[in-house]
């Protein structure tokens, strides 16, 4: 009995030493798989980044185009609208105006420049452009156009008129110069006829077969015609001078009427431009009262909530989020990340907004890396701005979800694998290559 118990310890440890290098067999196995577990397992490696749902093309902006003020809003704060709806419309009334006044003034300045070319060429009656027998024109442009038909006739007229009469005094002048002409040449012939007369009286005269008082009635006479002769000749001078002076009368009718219709010709032309010009800008301005919607989409963000309103064209008005759009994440990359990081990169996505029990990670793809980096010049942040899409997969597992543009999204960008040693060392083994080397 006395050596039964004497065995007793002996057993004991026999059998704690039997457990205790079972145990080290064990821990020492288990701490060699998790070396070669640490040394061998892959691990994802990866880029954090934050970032927010945006639509594709983002919001569209809605601006006045022309000035105007607010005559009615049709559309209110989430309203769904589709491209080319109208949104805001603009007071008419004072476009309207504007539009037909520089209408009016363009089909007037129009039919003017058709009677001035007429006139100009010398035809018959003005030639109008095809644009004032448009249906659109029409009606408005007849009158105008019967009144330049009536200017043309009375302008035309009254200068015929003028040079009519001076052409009639012209040839009474000539009728006169004609009956001088002859009156000068009788004459002359006269004074040549006394002139031998008196050559062949005078011997006889002085000899005493003739009387001196006959020969000195013939001298008389003589002077007489001679007079008449210079008489006749001053009236045929001034009324050639009257006839070169009413030619003159009549080419300057001719010029002056030239250049006054050159004049204003030139002014009319002028004038139509501008007025072409403006009459674009009114007809602008009058197709765009009516501010339509430039996409489909959700409206947010009015500005303007009351008729009376005055809006310009660079006020901000509304803003449209197209709802069938794509959804990508736009996210903002370190700028010392971005050797790590380019197009065609998995990604893993978590929705904070969410319930992160119900959601799980969401696969996708870097679609999209700038190719500068960007600056906040107030904060001095640089980042590079990056876009992710979800991949058909993240798509079917977020078709439950209902993912609004502005939702948070963290995201974690998939640059490859490591095993837990190299993450555990590598700062260590990359700080050894610069350790005992500082000055």
């Amino acid at each position: 009995m006395s050596s039964l118990q004497e065995n007793i310890p002996s057993g004991r440890t026999a059998n704690e030493k039997h457990y205790l290098r079972l145990g080290w067999i064990v821990a020492g196995i288990g701490f060699f798989g998790l070396l070669v577990w640490a040394a061998l397992a892959p691990l994802d490696k990866g880029v954090p980044a934050t970032g927010t749902v945006i639509v594709t093309g983002n919001r569209k902006v809605v601006q006045a185009p022309v000035s105007g003020m607010v005559a009615s809003i049709r559309v209110k704060e989430g309203d769904l609208v589709e491209a080319g709806d109208t949104l805001i419309e603009l007071d008419r009334v004072l476009a309207q105006a504007k539009y037909n006044r520089l209408r009016t003034s363009y089909i007037s300045a129009l039919a003017t420049e058709a009677r001035l070319l007429a006139e100009r060429d010398g035809l018959v009656g003005p030639v109008f452009p095809p644009t004032l027998s448009e249906p659109e024109f029409a009606a408005e442009a007849e009158p105008l156009m019967a009144l330049q038909r009536s200017l043309f006739i009375a302008r035309t007229q009254t200068l015929k008129n003028e040079i009519a009469a001076n052409e009639q005094t012209l040839a009474g002048i000539d009728a006169q110069l004609r009956g001088l002409s002859g009156a000068l040449a009788q004459k002359r012939q006269s004074s040549a006829s006394l002139a031998r007369q008196l050559s062949g009286m005078r011997e006889l005269m002085e000899e005493g077969f003739l009387p001196r008082n006959r020969w000195l009635e013939l001298e008389r006479q003589q002077s007489d015609i001679l007079s008449q002769i210079e008489q006749m000749s001053g009236e045929a001078g001034q009324a050639r001078k009257h006839k070169a002076e009413l030619q003159k009368r009549i080419q300057h009718l001719v010029t002056s009427n030239q250049q006054e219709i050159q004049s204003q010709l030139a002014e009319t032309q002028t004038t139509l431009s501008n007025y072409r010009s403006e009459l674009h800008t009114a007809q602008f301005e009058l197709q765009h009262t009516a501010i339509t919607a430039p996409t489909a989409g959700r409206v947010i963000g009015i500005t303007v909530f009351n008729a009376g309103n005055t809006v310009t064209p660079s006020d901000r008005l509304m803003e449209i989020v197209p709802v069938n759009a794509p959804l990508i994440v736009d996210a903002k990359l370190p700028a010392h990340l971005i050797d790590k990081v380019h197009p065609g990169l998995e990604v893993n996505m978590i929705f904070s907004a969410f319930n992160q029990n119900d959601t799980p990670v969401i696969p996708g793809r870097v679609s999209l890396v700038s190719a500068d980096r960007l600056e906040d010049r107030a904060s001095g942040e640089v980042w590079y701005q990056i876009q992710v899409e979800a991949t058909g997969k993240g798509k079917a597992l977020l078709s439950h979800h209902t993912i609004r543009p502005g939702m948070p999204v963290e995201i974690l960008i998939r640059t490859g694998t490591r095993s837990l040693l190299n993450y555990l060392f590598k700062p260590v083994i990359d700080r050894a290559s610069t350790a005992l080397t500082e000055e």
